[in-house]
């Protein structure tokens, strides 16, 4: 597919990988870094692995294995180079061609931001919520929850029919912490995520916490700290629902709060909360995508339905 995890070591390539080699038209791909005068579009990766190919094509003989890209990598595409082939949106860059979104799902895998790059990754510097106080954790993207439960709760009219969060499971009266250095920007409960939510702005990013119970009332504009208490885990929805999302271009992009962590905090959540049983990743004999706590996708905000419920 456009997507996923392809690669040969050194020394193992067989035939298939040499003949992909050997369709490598040097005229259709640009030399490294496009000329200057060069219209372009430029895009984000926005899921873990976009595969880059000689031609707009799903064909194994097109991959380019060594060219994979990640999540989070800027791609300067060529402005004319947009083309619809087998079910995909195709740009060609530097390095070959990347698909964009899948057609028939509407899955993102490249991110328009031609308008405006997004700002600096930011690092939450610590947890919302103290682990030593959790007591349960959901995990974003492809849950057994959501595949239960979703219909209930409008994950496919909202996030696609995919958990558009973190869940950090709590009794009631915990505190909820910013955990970055933000602007506060919202509390109270006109919008979605009640009995209250908190939303605090970094850069071109939104941070929603949800469910919370007495929350901080500021000015707008007022800066926040990693150790501003934001409000506190309610007593009726007993846990606190951590949303990121980033709007550019006329994108209403839901990303992986987990990307945001540093692999200290990610490796203590997934000691003490493995994705199992009932917090598991769903799979079944008919599904078996996203799996993992960093193979999510990047969901779109009232698009179409691109999970196991799809």
């Amino acid at each position: 597919g456009a997507t996923g995890i392809s690669y040969f070591r050194l020394g193992t390539a067989g035939t298939a990988e040499f003949r992909a080699v050997s369709k490598i038209n040097p005229n259709n791909i640009p030399p490294d870094g496009l000329p200057p005068d060069t219209q372009k579009r430029v895009f984000q990766v926005v899921t873990p692995a976009l595969n880059v190919r000689t031609e707009p094509s799903t064909e194994a003989k097109t991959l380019l294995p060594s060219e994979q890209l990640r999540m989070g990598e800027r791609v300067e595409a060529i402005a004319t180079s947009r083309t619809e082939r087998v079910g995909f949106i195709w740009w060609q860059h530097r390095t070959g061609w990347s698909a964009e979104r899948n057609l028939s799902t509407g899955e993102v895998l490249m991110a328009d931001i031609s308008q405006g790059l997004p700002a600096p990754a930011f690092v939450f510097q610590r947890l919302p919520l103290d682990l030593n106080t959790m007591k349960w954790f959901y995990y974003y993207g492809n849950t057994v929850f959501a595949f239960l439960y979703g219909r209930a709760n409008n994950y496919p009219g909202y996030s696609q029919g995919l958990h558009g969060g973190l869940d950090f499971g709590h009794p009631g009266g915990a505190p909820v912490y910013a955990g970055v250095n933000g602007i506060f920007d919202y509390s109270g409960n006109e919008r979605a995520f009640g009995p209250n939510r908190v939303d605090v702005i970094v850069g071109n990013h939104l941070i929603i916490y949800g469910h919370v119970a007495n929350p901080i009332r500021l000015a707008r504009g007022t800066p926040v700290t990693p150790d501003t208490i934001v409000g506190y885990i309610d007593n009726g929805a007993k846990h606190m629902h951590l949303e990121i999302r980033y709007d550019k271009s006329n994108q209403n992009l839901i990303l992986n709060p987990l990307t945001y962590m540093t692999n200290q905090m990610f490796n203590e959540l997934n000691i003490k909360f493995p994705p199992v049983g009932d917090f598991a990743f769903y799979r079944s004999s008919r599904w078996e995508r996203w799996l993992t706590p960093f193979d999510q996708p990047t969901i779109v905000r009232g698009g179409p339905v691109i999970g196991p419920t799809a």
